[in-house]
């Protein structure tokens, strides 16, 4: 893989692709695809495919989903880590939400790095507040304040105390809750230079995924062909300058953000249906000689958002966004439904959000769509 690229401040993330292109490039993408179909082109009936069974899943799309992230971390950070004299005392990372491994937690814990997290009171602070230890991380900022009047209560008194510790502190916090922080606590003032990562491109992503897909393990022995074109959707792995329209695709629609890609891409693993293996109708272009096997990748299909007449669903969606994940008590103080309401049952149902653990969560391959969909009907959006 290239060299892992730094953190860069925050505003300067190069988006794929903006909201109106998305629906214009997926509506064309579309188009295309059923004309290659009626010309019989060298892909596969969806309907003789199944999704890849989970121990090769384990193998081609191994986890965390924001692995290539840990190094980019390091690129950023290892230089202050190690300097106890930086003249900064405060790094602030903002990430996407839909993190579903908590990529700073994880980085903190390989380097043996001390976090606050959400089951630590803000009193203990004072005896951890020593100017010569190592960095406190603090993973997740938006898991440590609900929406409500008590509740910015309580995070301002946070802020207010991080702001004036002695040791060095590295701040997580999720895109969505730092521009509602922003607005309402006026965070930027104390922490002034957020960071995020540079966006997965179409090439970034060829490369990462590839790697994961192509390990010297597997690499001679697959092979992962577009089930609507046939084409290898890794150029054939060999260094190709070309990016095949699935990975083009991809970059959009996970609209920069790894663990969003990694949870489409994986979506979108499959095999033939052993029974029916023989009765594929596949053109010359998979070769009789090759004798690698292949992984069909069927079309993104994001799931559909709530209509903006929908404002219970809009709501709970850009709570959920916000806070990382509520539970359904913390949906009720948060989020003004107007009426009684199946919504949570309704955007589960629609593949939207999950429930784990009683937390429930926006899905990160949906996360697109609804940031689209908010974005849409006048919500105001995060900045990365």
């Amino acid at each position: 893989m290239s060299k892992p690229a730094p953190f860069q401040p925050l505003g300067k993330f190069e988006w794929p692709s903006t909201t109106v292109n998305r629906g214009v490039d997926l509506a064309l993408s579309q188009l295309l695809k059923s004309l290659r179909r009626s010309n019989k082109d060298a892909g596969i009936d969806p309907n003789l495919l199944s999704p890849a069974p989970r121990d090769l899943l384990d193998r081609i799309c191994e986890p965390p989903a924001h692995f290539p992230l840990l190094a980019e971390m390091d690129a950023t950070l290892s230089a202050w880590t190690a300097d106890e004299s930086a003249s900064d005392r405060v790094q602030t990372i903002i990430l996407p939400p839909c993190d579903r491994e908590d990529l700073l937690g994880q980085w903190a814990k390989t380097h043996t790095l001390q976090t606050f997290g959400t089951d630590r009171k803000m009193a203990e602070l004072d005896a951890l507040d020593d100017p010569h230890a190592t960095p406190l991380v603090i993973p997740k900022l938006e898991r440590r304040f609900l929406r409500t009047r008590s509740g910015l209560h309580d995070i301002r008194q946070l802020l207010d105390r991080l702001s004036v510790m002695e040791r060095r502190i590295i701040i997580g916090c999720n895109s969505w809750a730092w521009q509602f922080l922003r607005k309402s606590c006026e965070i930027d003032l104390i922490f002034d230079a957020p960071m995020t990562f540079q966006a997965f491109d179409k090439n970034r992503l060829r490369v990462w995924l590839g790697t994961l897909a192509l390990d010297p393990a597997d690499g001679a022995n697959l092979c992962f062909r577009s089930a609507s074109s046939g084409q290898d959707v890794f150029s054939n792995g060999e260094g190709e300058a070309d990016v095949s329209e699935f990975i083009s695709d991809l970059a959009k629609a996970s609209i920069g953000v790894p663990w969003v890609a990694w949870h489409l891409w994986k979506d979108s693993l499959h095999v033939a249906n052993a029974i029916e293996a023989d009765e594929m109708s596949v053109e010359p272009i998979i070769s009789e000689a090759d004798p690698r096997e292949t992984i069909w990748v069927t079309d993104i299909r994001p799931p559909s958002v709530p209509s903006r007449s929908d404002q219970n669903a809009l709501l709970v969606l850009h709570a959920l966004l916000i806070h990382g994940g509520l539970t359904g008590d913390q949906i009720v103080q948060t989020v003004p439904l107007v009426t009684y309401t199946h919504v949570l049952a309704s955007l589960v149902r629609s593949g939207l959000i999950d429930k784990v653990d009683g937390l429930y969560r926006c899905r990160p391959a949906a996360y697109p769509v609804i940031r689209d969909g908010l974005n849409n009907s006048g919500y105001p959006v995060d900045v990365l």
